[in-house]
């Protein structure tokens, strides 16, 4: 079954050839224009996606992470992990 990925477009394109995988490398770690490294530190995410190991959850942030104004954090916070227990 072939991968598929949003497209800069917001359409959905095959990732067989690896073209989409080079687009969304291109893309990641860019911060958008408007934010600086200050006021980015100070502010709390507007959105968290929260899911399963193997659930698609990286895959959802690499496809967000295209639109220019989402800056995605490349690390995950293991936020309940981390603060609550089993």
């Amino acid at each position: 079954m072939p991968r598929h990925v949003v497209s800069r477009a917001g359409g959905l394109r095959d990732d067989a050839d690896g073209n989409d995988r080079v687009l969304l490398q291109q893309h990641r770690g860019r911060p958008h224009p408007n934010i600086s490294a200050q006021s980015e530190s100070r502010r709390l995410p507007s959105v968290l996606i929260i899911g399963v190991r193997k659930g698609g959850t990286r895959a959802l942030l690499d496809a967000m992470a295209l639109h220019p104004n989402v800056r995605a954090v490349r690390k995950e916070a293991h936020f309940f992990d981390l603060n609550y227990s089993k």
